[in-house]
């Protein structure tokens, strides 16, 4: 049976990104979802090689874009209060049929926020790690 194809999805309009229940897509122009498993070696004296067994996930959304002060008062107030409470998060991927949607429920909290105004002639853009604890609720559309 030959493979199934599919036309590729473009990011612009199809990714949304939430943040403490404001919708921060507006002001991302940038946004990844890594997760990365931890590998507990389990190598011993029998073995022929070096094994491994997955082990924790890490999660994490880089985002970026644009800076403005609406932005600001999301990542900026967390940074600088100092974050005691983690935030609810969510990111989504694909059209409204066509969609995938991972949910953090009181697990994410700002954890690099960066203003960027290196080059004079440019705009100030922004750049944000959202660590996440545990792992995401997910849902498909």
């Amino acid at each position: 049976m030959p493979p199934v194809t599919t036309p590729p999805i473009k990011a612009m309009s199809n990714v949304i990104v939430i943040y403490d229940s404001t919708d921060i897509t507006a002001a991302c122009n940038t946004a990844q979802l890594a997760a990365a498993v931890n590998e507990i070696e389990t190598t011993n004296l029998a073995s022929t090689g070096k094994e491994t067994t997955p082990g924790q996930s890490e999660w994490t959304i880089d985002v970026g874009g644009s800076w403005s002060k609406a932005l600001d008062d999301e990542f900026g107030a967390d940074i600088v209060e100092g974050q005691t409470n983690k935030k609810n998060c969510s990111i989504q991927f694909g059209p409204l049929t066509n969609r995938v949607t991972y949910t953090w429920t009181a697990k994410a909290m700002v954890s690099n926020y960066t203003i960027d105004a290196s080059n004079p002639s440019e705009a100030l853009n922004w750049s944000g790690t959202l660590t996440l604890s545990g792992a995401p609720a997910r849902a498909t559309a």
